[in-house]
C-alpha cells in the first residue's frame, strides 16, 4: 500500500528544490569592458535635443573623449570633449569656432557598466534563435546611485555574457532630468592611442 502522505512530501520537497535552484539561478551583476569606443545617441527628455557622439571610454582610469554633434531645437554645433575625472578637468572644443574651455566636472564619473548593487530585472533574446551567430541574449538591470550628493536611478541592458552595454536610461530625482544612451558600433578597446591626450590647442588655455 502507497503511503501518499509520504509521497506528497517528496514531491513538495522537490518542487521546493526546484523553486530554490531557479530562484538562485537570477543573473548578477556582470563586469562590463574596461576601454572600448563606440557611438552612441543621447536623448534628454523635456530638453530638446539631441547629442550623437563618437565615444572613447576609459572606465578603469575615469577618461572619456566625446567627438560630439549636438542639436538643439534647430541648432547643430559640433564639440571635441574630453573629461578627465581624475584630473577633474574637462576640455571642450567648439569645432566650428576652434575656441578651448577648460573647465572643472560638476559630477562623480558614470559607469557606463551595470553597477554592483545593480538587481536583474529580465532577459531575452534579439535575432532568431535556432541559428548559430543570428541572435544574442540581453539582460537588463535596475539600480539606483549614489556617490556623494549626487543621485540618480540606472535602468540599462547589456549583452550576455559579454556584457557589452546596449543602451543606458539614467533619472536624476532632484534634477528632474531623463536621459536615455543608446550604443552602436561598439568594439572593445582603444584603437587612437592619442584619445586622452589634451589637445594642444588647450595649452594655454
Amino acid at each position: 500500500m502507497c503511503d501518499h502522505s509520504h509521497v506528497d512530501m517528496k514531491v513538495a520537497l522537490v518542487i521546493l528544490s526546484l523553486v530554490g535552484a531557479v530562484f538562485g539561478q537570477l543573473p548578477t551583476p556582470c563586469n562590463s569592458p574596461n576601454q572600448w569606443e563606440a557611438r552612441e545617441r543621447v536623448v534628454e527628455y523635456g530638453a530638446k535635443f539631441e547629442e550623437w557622439h563618437k565615444v572613447y571610454y576609459d572606465g578603469s582610469s575615469g577618461r572619456e573623449r566625446n567627438i560630439a554633434e549636438v542639436e538643439d531645437g534647430s541648432t547643430r554645433d559640433f564639440f571635441d570633449i574630453l573629461t578627465l575625472y581624475n584630473e577633474n578637468k574637462r576640455y571642450m572644443i567648439n569645432m566650428k569656432t576652434k575656441q578651448c574651455n577648460v573647465t572643472a566636472i560638476n559630477r562623480p564619473f558614470r559607469h557606463r557598466g551595470v553597477p554592483p548593487n545593480a538587481q536583474f530585472s529580465y532577459a531575452f533574446t534579439l535575432g532568431a534563435t535556432g541559428f548559430s551567430g543570428q541572435s544574442i541574449t540581453v539582460q537588463s538591470f535596475t539600480a539606483n546611485v549614489t556617490f556623494g550628493t549626487f543621485h540618480e536611478e540606472y535602468f540599462g541592458m547589456v549583452t550576455s555574457p559579454s556584457c557589452v552595454p546596449v543602451n543606458n536610461f539614467y533619472y536624476n530625482p532632484s534634477e528632474q532630468t531623463k536621459s536615455v544612451v543608446a550604443y552602436y558600433d561598439l568594439t572593445v578597446g582603444i584603437s587612437d592611442p592619442m584619445a586622452f591626450v589634451p589637445p594642444p590647442q588647450c595649452n594655454s588655455s
